[in-house]
């Protein structure tokens, strides 16, 4: 029997629910945290969005704005804005909208190519500047070290126990040519120390157009190395033991080792492929795969990076590392 007092406590405890669930979709609307804005002198600005986990995002380009919309976000603070530098982004507004939406809105001060950088709870938008002599197709090749915190705070490929600090690695966006023949941007972590190595071997790739599917954080695929593999996804820092150790841990643990097109370059042991469905047969040659001799082999080679398409024992095709 439900009491007046059982009932007026039930009507609470839904009340409270529905401001922390998105009715139509019954999961948890994820806080707007922050937004932030960061400019780079060689004409590249970014504008960071800090959220919860479940948001869903999308945007609308116009020639003065890019408006972001972030769906089932709880955001209950009213419009703020931020000011931009002037040069490329004159600012940021956001507010609430009704039913758990957010608008982010960068009013742009001239028009500007940009990139969505999606990692679970932390969206950043990249813009570049096509006036600037050299940016025709806005190569973007940036380094920030140490890893800015609205990007460290989202990182699960890091924990407790692994042989580097965080302060010890950097955040870089990076230019690549995709398979779809187009510009993209993407992004990794690598141990400090050899982040403008990397820098100007992607610079190297892409000059020669050597194709790269994919570039985002592990954290997209849950630090699943599997899951990000069968993903053609190429990547570096990962904190993780060697395939088939469990006392070794791996180089990309300490952001010495880049992993390219995983799909088109496995790892092969035996009968053992992976990921499955790699391309074993390298006799012939194919859109993103590496060779010896070939563009993306003699970029990291000729900077002391070892390949191992050369060991003996096994073939890992798409892993370089630094010793």
């Amino acid at each position: 029997m439900i009491t007046r007092k059982t009932h007026f406590f039930l009507i609470v405890f839904f009340l409270v629910v529905s401001l922390f669930f998105d009715a139509g979709r019954g999961r948890a609307a994820a806080p707007l945290n922050e937004v932030l804005f960061e400019s780079e002198n060689s004409g590249i600005a970014a504008v960071s969005i800090a959220h919860g986990a479940g948001v869903e995002i999308s945007t609308e380009s116009r020639a003065d704005k890019l408006v972001v919309i972030l769906k089932n976000c709880l955001y209950e603070n009213g419009t703020k804005s931020i000011p931009g530098d002037g040069k490329i982004v004159k600012e940021v507004v956001w507010s609430r909208h009704p039913d758990h939406v957010a608008y982010v809105v960068v009013h742009l001060a001239k028009p500007a190519r940009h990139e969505i950088l999606e990692t679970p709870g932390i969206t950043r938008v990249l813009f570049s500047d096509s006036t600037i002599p050299g940016h025709g197709d806005n190569p973007v090749f940036q380094v920030h070290s140490p890893v800015p915190e609205t990007v460290a705070s989202a990182m699960t490929s890091w924990k407790p126990g692994c042989p580097v600090p965080v302060e010890d690695l950097a955040y870089l966006q990076l230019s690549h040519w995709g398979y779809d023949g187009k510009p993209h941007v993407g992004e990794m972590i690598v141990h400090g120390k050899v982040a403008s190595e990397v820098v100007e071997i992607f610079e190297d790739l892409y000059a020669r157009k050597f194709p790269v599917e994919k570039m985002r954080l592990v954290e997209h695929y849950g630090c699943d190395d599997e899951k990000s593999m069968a993903d053609n996804n190429s990547s570096s820092f990962n904190c993780r033991m060697v395939k088939g150790s469990r006392t070794r841990m791996s180089k990309h643990s300490y952001g010495l080792a880049i992993d390219i097109n995983p799909l088109d370059n496995p790892y092969v042991k035996d009968n053992q492929v992976s990921p499955p469905g790699g391309r074993t047969d390298r006799t012939k040659a194919a859109k993103g795969m590496i060779v010896e001799g070939g563009p993306c082999h003699r970029a990291f080679d000729a900077r002391g990076w070892k390949w191992g398409g050369d060991w003996k024992s096994l073939k890992d095709y798409q892993h370089f590392e630094k010793p």
